[in-house]
């Protein structure tokens, strides 16, 4: 049934045009002056244009066709060859312009149905091939589409991982700064108890100098052995923040590791994705090539059977050697 769209008067007034041209109408003809139109609906009014005409056909009482008909008629009989000549890709004969009787004429169409078979052998073994292609492409989509979980899911586990590495850091970092507030406490503990020795060395050689002396010397010796103490711990200090530096540019470098392994897989999956996408482009354009086929196998039919039906219809114009 013809869709909506392209009406039937806009397909008459097409082939009205084509007939004030001297040009027989077909599929593609009355399609190129629509500019638009579904070869289907079109087919399908033009069938119904050709039974109207067909019922409403005025009949002539004359056994000789008038001159300037049959001048009509014998370009038609031309134009209807070159039709099917243009229509039938694997038809290699041209229809032979002198036709002396019908015998030869059945022949000829039996030539074309024999085209029009081999034409439908071609298209199905065609079908067969498209539809190996496809069941093969939707392998392939499937493989993708395991390898592409699997990619998600390694991808989840280094999230994961990157996570877990993110944690350490942030506790390394945590050990890094008590580790200096230790050694900043240390260090203002250390100035503290030096201040209070000192303010009492003071008071002492107010009371005695000489014996300030000697405890301004056991002061100083206890200072160096304090300083030295204190500069010990220093040293302790930062050494173990040199190490826990050591171990945060190990982390940090694992986890540059990490993340450039996180963007390689990152485009092996945008990859697999892109082939996934490939792959049903290509299942798409295999089933248009289906469909394509099986409407130019409907297009052939139609035409085989107006040429027919042309053929059994219109007498034979007289041929001249």
């Amino acid at each position: 049934m013809a869709r909506n769209g392209i009406q039937y008067e806009d397909v008459q007034h097409a082939i009205d045009t084509l007939l004030r041209q001297n040009d027989a109408p077909t599929v593609q003809k009355v399609r190129d002056i629509l500019g638009t139109g579904s070869f289907t609906t079109i087919s399908d009014h033009l069938r119904e244009w050709r039974l109207r005409r067909e019922r409403n056909r005025d009949v002539t009482s004359s056994e000789t066709p008038p001159e300037a008909l049959q001048a009509w008629m014998t370009d038609l009989w031309e134009k209807a060859q070159a039709l099917a000549a243009e229509s039938l890709a694997h038809y290699r004969q041209e229809s032979d312009q002198r036709v002396e009787e019908a015998q030869a004429e059945a022949q000829a169409a039996a030539r074309k149905a024999a085209d029009a078979e081999e034409r439908l052998a071609a298209l199905n073994t065609h079908f067969e091939q498209a539809q190996a292609r496809l069941e093969e492409k939707t392998m392939q989509l499937a493989n993708a589409q395991s390898e592409l979980q699997a990619a998600h899911q390694q991808e989840t586990q280094q999230a994961r991982r990157v996570q877990q590495l993110d944690e350490e850091c942030q506790k390394h970092q945590r050990h890094l700064e008590t580790a200096r507030s230790e050694h900043r406490d240390a260090m203002t503990e250390l100035s503290r108890e030096h201040q209070t020795q000192l303010k009492q060395e003071e008071q002492r050689h107010e009371a005695a100098e000489a014996r300030l002396m000697g405890l301004l010397d056991d002061a100083r010796q206890e200072r160096q052995n304090v300083e030295k103490q204190a500069q010990k711990r220093t040293t302790s200090l930062e050494q173990k923040f040199e190490r826990v530096q050591a171990e945060l540019a190990e982390q940090r470098r694992q986890y540059t590791t990490l993340e450039e392994k996180t963007r390689s897989e990152t485009s092996q999956r945008q990859a697999l994705e892109s082939k996934l996408r490939e792959s049903q482009g290509q299942l798409q354009q295999t089933q248009s090539d289906n469909r394509r086929a099986e409407r130019e196998l409907e297009q052939q039919h139609a035409i085989n059977r107006e040429l027919r039906e042309k053929l059994a219809r219109l007498p034979l114009p007289p041929f001249v050697v």
